[in-house]
């Protein structure tokens, strides 16, 4: 499966203070379109290490850019686009 990253916004990383780069924006666009997705399919399918898909989970968690909703399993991520 290739990600294309031009569903997210270039004016959505300043709005959090920071610049998305290509890695990035194809983690953010899987989670918006699948909030059930794991780091493991994430991984997979942008061909990144598993963690490096945790890290940057964790800095946009750090930055306000997502929340999880719901336990570690049967949980989801919401993109704060607000």
């Amino acid at each position: 499966m290739t990600v294309h990253i031009q569903n997210v916004d270039e004016e959505f990383g300043v709005k959090f203070g920071v610049k998305f780069g290509v890695n990035e924006k194809k983690v953010l666009l899987l989670l918006s379109s699948n909030p059930t997705i794991s780091a493991t399919e994430i991984a997979e399918k942008t061909n990144l290490s598993k963690h490096g898909v945790e890290k940057q989970i964790k800095k946009f968690r750090d930055l306000g850019v997502i929340t999880r909703k719901g336990s570690d399993k049967n949980g989801l991520w919401v993109i704060n686009k607000e």
